[in-house]
């Protein structure tokens, strides 16, 4: 039952993330709406990237603690700051070269923490 609705979380998650790029695509005046001082689309964006990596990451944590794979104190810790830093980024900064280029380095960092690093 978990993993059907850690399953439906992602989906979730891809489906409000792609429904929201192609809605900003076809209505380009919802790109310059605000709450505040956060871009309505980057609330959405964040909010499904969120339902897809939250539960990717306890799952892929989960499987690690069972393994008892070396170093997990690095992997249960990082890709969590990885995700909250990750938000922060998306909601607060402005979308320039430099934040994209930042995002992608923390999702690198985050993927490689759970699926690359060594077993022991």
């Amino acid at each position: 039952m978990m993993k059907l609705l850690i399953r439906g979380a992602e989906i979730c998650g891809v489906i409000i993330v792609l429904s929201m790029a192609v809605y900003g695509i076809t209505h380009p005046e919802i790109l310059h709406a605000m709450i505040g001082p956060i871009y309505v689309t980057n609330l959405v964006a964040t909010l499904g990237g969120l339902l897809i990596a939250v539960p990717i990451t306890g799952e892929q944590i989960r499987n690690k603690s069972i393994r008892g794979d070396a170093h997990s104190a690095a992997w249960k810790t990082i890709p969590w700051a990885c995700i909250v830093v990750e938000a922060v980024l998306w909601l607060f900064v402005p979308n320039t070269m430099i934040t994209a280029i930042a995002n992608a380095a923390i999702a690198i960092i985050w993927g490689y923490l759970l699926f690359c690093a060594p077993k022991q």
